[in-house]
């Protein structure tokens, strides 16, 4: 599967609507590796996240995992199912002058990616948010955030907690958001 940046951005604005859009942020979506960071040059307050993921080939799959079926997008199943593709660059910058740089690299099937850039940018929203657990978490009544994961091939929202699990990006046909705190289990 090659992923597009046509796709890649419509993921990210999809999940930052369920992370709640944080107010000043900028959105960059570019086709392979950037040579820099790319977040914006600003003081000593200021952070810049980078991370790099390329299928680790020497794990066997679910090699030392609790969480059997689950794929957090590195590990011999992060590939499995990764046609050829080329990266895709993704950068969310914030006023304060803090960005996150995620790159979906070449390898990684389609659930795989959606289910790290949805993690990644969940990460640096609640860092931004100071904690704010979003989204909620698939189980009501639950105050902590969930995990993206994919679960049955899905990249979903899981509850850290029991496991239940909604999928982080709709379904064709469905209205996005519907479902969100419904409690469906896998």
């Amino acid at each position: 599967m090659r992923l597009s940046t046509t796709v890649v951005r419509s993921w990210a604005e999809e999940i930052l609507r369920q992370l709640g859009d944080p107010a000043g942020h900028t959105l960059e979506v570019t086709a392979g590796a950037p040579d820099e960071p790319g977040a914006p040059e600003t003081g000593p307050a200021a952070f810049t996240s980078r991370l790099r993921l390329r299928p680790d080939e020497g794990r066997t799959e679910n090699e030392g995992r609790a969480d059997e079926g689950r794929a957090h997008g590195t590990g011999a199943d992060a590939g499995e199912n990764a046609g050829p593709g080329a990266a895709v660059a993704v950068t969310l910058a914030f006023r304060d002058g803090s960005a996150v740089n995620v790159l979906l690299g070449e390898g990684l099937g389609e659930a795989e990616a959606a289910a790290l850039l949805a993690g990644q940018l969940q990460e640096a929203v609640q860092e931004v948010a100071g904690g704010t657990p979003t989204p909620p978490c698939p189980v009501r009544g639950h105050g902590h955030p969930p995990v993206a994961e994919v679960v049955d091939g899905t990249a979903s929202w899981v509850c850290p907690k029991d496991g239940a699990a909604r999928p982080v990006l709709p379904t064709p046909g469905s209205r996005p958001g519907a479902g969100a705190g419904t409690g469906a289990g896998t």
